[in-house]
């Protein structure tokens, strides 16, 4: 039973582990493209 938790609990740290790694991805991802894409953003934003 306490190995079955054990798994389970590793599961979840690797779950976990996987979407702060994609949230991070895609995060960069954007604000660069962004950067690149749109180099007006910030004087929009001081407006």
């Amino acid at each position: 039973m306490k190995f079955q938790m054990k798994i389970k609990r590793n599961l979840m740290v690797n779950v976990l582990g996987v979407l702060l790694i994609a949230l991070s991805y895609i995060i960069t991802s954007t604000a660069s493209f962004g950067y690149i894409g749109e180099p007006d953003v910030p004087e929009n934003l001081l407006d």
